[in-house]
């Protein structure tokens, strides 16, 4: 029997994004309010609350369960559950995993190939506060200990390796 493996939310990604928003809005506010009137276009107005669902989201998803103390991530023997995007992934049901970079090649990100359909769900790691390595590492862990559950990883009814 696997235990429960958690990862917890980074602080140093968490906090710094929370207070960038927080600026964000404030300078939103200011650039709108001349002269003391507001002065408000259509279009600041859909960007203005666009921004603010992001917000919310943000809070709700991430920033709330960063004060909690909820992990980010929990790996144990059936699935995968991603907090932060609300993703549960249960290792019957993956394919193949894939790590890659992100778009701006700061970060990397965790592909899940799923065996139903040609759908991937992707994972990022920069609110996790761990290493990429570690926790790419732990998923392969319980990925393979999913798999030699299930008989699939090429071992025999003696758990001898073939």
């Amino acid at each position: 029997m696997t235990p429960v493996k958690n990862f917890a939310y980074s602080t140093l990604s968490v906090y710094p994004t929370f207070c960038f928003s927080l600026f964000g809005f404030y300078l939103y506010f200011t650039a709108n309010h001349e002269n003391g009137t507001w002065d408000f276009s259509f279009i600041s107005v859909i960007a203005g609350l666009i921004g603010i669902t992001l917000f919310g989201r943000f809070v709700l998803r991430v920033f709330i369960p960063t004060i909690k103390g909820k992990s980010a991530l929990t790996l144990d023997e059936e699935k995968l559950y991603y907090r932060v995007g609300n993703k549960t992934v249960y290792w019957q049901d993956v394919a193949f995993i894939a790590r890659r970079p992100t778009f701006s090649n700061r970060g990397t990100y965790i592909a899940f190939e799923l065996m139903d359909t040609t759908k991937e769900i992707h994972l990022t790691l920069i609110f996790l506060n761990t290493d990429d390595d570690q926790a790419y590492d732990a998923i392969q862990k319980y990925f393979a200990a999913s798999l030699i559950a299930d008989g699939q990883l090429g071992y025999t009814a003696n758990n001898d390796e073939v």
